[in-house]
């Protein structure tokens, strides 16, 4: 239906503009960093470099981050979370350890947010637990679209800046 065209333009408009504002900080650090590692300002490993992971047998995780930067921006998915949270958690540190001032986690999903409230005596809050766990680490958290049930806003339930970031309500729209 032609008549809807302007309606889909406009939520692909603001699709691409969430998106840009999701990887902004990402590309910005790659922008800014891949020039100063050029004219020698910055080691060239910094602009853009992957944390090393060790595994030990027992299962235990020990990265090594780059060294050198003063602001940080790391990208990782929470999914499978107990697997990925703990050497997260671990290079937040390391990276903290390492001089830098501004540490910021884009992560398309957050993990255990959904548990909200105590259900049943004997459980934990995880999102409370999880919550501050990257509220401490991070100076501040981007995400697409967090499971908050009865949480109006992200930034308290990680008690850092953070930014949620959702297209659902134009999605919607053009479906209706």
């Amino acid at each position: 239906d032609l008549r809807r065209l302007p309606q889909i333009v406009r939520i692909a408009r603001r699709s691409v503009r969430i998106i840009k504002e999701n990887l902004f900080w990402a590309f910005l650090y790659n922008v800014l960093a891949i020039p100063l590692a050029a004219t020698g300002r910055v080691s060239p490993g910094v602009a853009a470099a992957e944390i090393g992971l060790h595994r030990f047998p027992d299962g235990e995780s020990l990265p090594t981050v780059p060294q050198g930067a003063r602001s940080v921006i790391l990208y990782r998915s929470l999914h499978h979370p107990d697997d990925r949270l703990v050497p997260l958690l671990l290079a937040a540190d390391a990276y903290r350890r390492a001089g830098v001032e501004r540490l910021v986690l884009v992560a398309p999903y957050l993990c255990y947010l959904r548990q909200d409230a105590v259900f049943k005596p004997g459980q934990p809050l995880s999102r409370d637990v999880v919550g501050r766990l990257l509220g401490e680490a991070f100076d501040r958290v981007v995400t697409v679209q967090a499971h908050l049930h009865r949480t109006p806003d992200l930034g308290a339930a990680l008690g850092t800046a953070a930014d949620n970031l959702s297209v659902a309500a134009d999605l919607a729209a053009l479906f209706a």
